[in-house]
């Protein structure tokens, strides 16, 4: 049996070594300062229910006839796809066009524990 938690999700999936090898690279090679947030283009999303029917598929047997797919409900916090962060104006590109490099905000310590110290008072 295998266990979904519903027909409609959809999720992102990259293979690891292709992930890893692109950012060691990229960093590596040009932009790795110290500190920087990498994000990766993941592609497109994936339906999980169509995954787990392909690969049931793939091993030789027939989805639902002899391995039964069964929706569970969607769990406490659980959404029904994930969502690339790419705001243009946020991310710089680099020379790979999978990945990119988060552009920081940079925030005034004193400005910070101002609006830090506000919060405590209002609690």
């Amino acid at each position: 049996m295998a266990n979904l938690s519903h027909l409609l999700i959809r999720m992102l999936f990259v293979i690891y070594g292709d992930s890893r090898s692109g950012v060691a690279s990229t960093a590596g090679r040009f932009f790795a300062k110290g500190g920087e947030i990498f994000v990766l283009d993941m592609g497109e999303l994936v339906r999980i229910a169509d995954l787990a029917g392909n690969l049931i598929s793939l091993s030789g047997y027939k989805p639902n006839e002899y391995i039964e797919i069964k929706f569970t409900g969607l769990r406490p916090g659980e959404r029904l796809f994930e969502e690339m962060l790419l705001y243009k104006e946020g991310i710089q590109e680099t020379e790979n066009k999978l990945i990119y490099i988060e552009k920081s905000h940079v925030m005034d310590a004193g400005v910070f524990n101002r609006q830090l110290k506000d919060l405590e008072v209002h609690r």
